[in-house]
């Protein structure tokens, strides 16, 4: 986050320096600006913080209004994880495959930080059968370890049925 002031009635004005920019992080969730003066002459100083972009899974989501003012006098400014998922459907047009071996495909995510039941594995699967809604999907979300910014590859397979897969369309 980047400290910012306003001095009186002036416009916002980010304060300059090293010390005028923090990093927050597991290891390091607060940080406090130190030695800020109250007036500049005669004229009050407002202070403020934006955040600057932020990488990883985690959004930035401070405005105004948004800090908790702590019993100490802080502020306590809290991030959100990003929302991120995959949906997985499939299209089948005018194909001459049966109910049943529409079921027997199988899709196969493989990717970074995939989760099953809470714990790391290399790639999640699910038969077609076991899709859900109209259009039959699958939803993976991040308890399923889907994180916003990973590519993830979705492969399909089944037994005695020539599939084609063409990455980056969509049905």
């Amino acid at each position: 986050m980047k400290l910012q002031k306003k001095v009186g009635d002036g416009e916002v004005k980010d304060v300059e320096g090293d010390d005028a920019t923090a990093t927050l992080s597991a290891a390091h969730p607060s940080h406090t600006f130190e030695d800020l003066v109250e007036y500049e002459g005669d004229q009050k100083v407002t202070y403020s913080v934006k955040e600057v972009a932020i990488e990883g899974t985690y959004a930035a989501n401070f405005n105004l209004g948004s800090a908790e003012k702590q019993d100490d006098g802080s502020y306590r400014i809290t991030n959100s994880e990003k929302e991120a998922g995959l949906t997985i459907t499939k299209s089948f047009g005018d194909s001459d495959l049966t109910d049943a071996q529409k079921g027997n495909i199988v899709f196969k995510v493989t990717g970074n930080g995939l989760k099953k039941d809470g714990t790391a594995v290399s790639e999640l699967t699910k038969k077609y059968s076991d899709f859900t809604g109209d259009p039959k999907k699958w939803v993976l979300t991040q308890a399923d370890g889907i994180m916003d910014g990973v590519t993830y590859t979705v492969s399909e397979t089944a037994d005695s049925v020539e599939i084609t897969v063409t990455t980056g369309q969509r049905p």
